[in-house]
């Protein structure tokens, strides 16, 4: 719990493709804030563009 300093439960811990903690909500969790969140994210390129990658 400490590594991303969560203070209980419930929380909310959101990760993007490139493994970075973007958002870290301790309690209830706002549907529409959260949906722009997620697709604000699915919207950002991937960390890799490169062509041999994929």
């Amino acid at each position: 719990m400490t590594r991303f300093a969560l203070k209980g439960t419930p929380t909310l811990i959101v990760i993007d493709r490139a493994g970075r903690v973007r958002a870290v909500v301790f309690g209830q969790v706002d549907d529409l804030g959260l949906g722009a969140l997620f697709g604000r994210l699915i919207d950002e390129e991937s960390p890799s563009t490169n062509e041999k990658d994929l």
